[in-house]
């Protein structure tokens, strides 16, 4: 199925996200190939050439995540919005989340 497949890439992309990074903002674009692992900071938009795609990182939605040498019950929960744009098609939205009970876990 065409969307498993998409949704499977781009999880596999967006684990290399560092949302440390989701405090500063950007406007260039970035360039990267299949399988390489790449930072995306809040506002950057990145381009898979050999894929022609591109995908935006538009918001951290929500960051509940335990703060660091804090003593929390559970780790928490960070879900970010990424706009991916297949040429020719109009743009998706998609939330990822790093819950362990959702299927689209970074």
């Amino acid at each position: 199925m065409r969307v498993n497949w998409m949704k499977f890439l781009l999880l596999n992309i967006l684990i290399t996200i560092n949302l440390s990074s989701c405090l500063t903002s950007g406007t260039r674009e970035k360039r990267a190939s299949l399988g390489e692992d790449f930072n995306l900071a809040l506002g950057e938009t990145i381009a898979i050439e050999q894929e022609n795609f591109t995908m935006h990182f538009e918001e951290v939605a929500q960051d509940d995540r335990c703060p660091t040498r804090a003593d929390c019950e559970y780790a928490g929960l960070a879900l970010v919005v990424v706009e991916v744009t297949l040429q020719g098609r109009e743009p998706v939205m998609l939330e990822l989340n790093t819950s362990p009970w959702s299927d689209t876990n970074l």
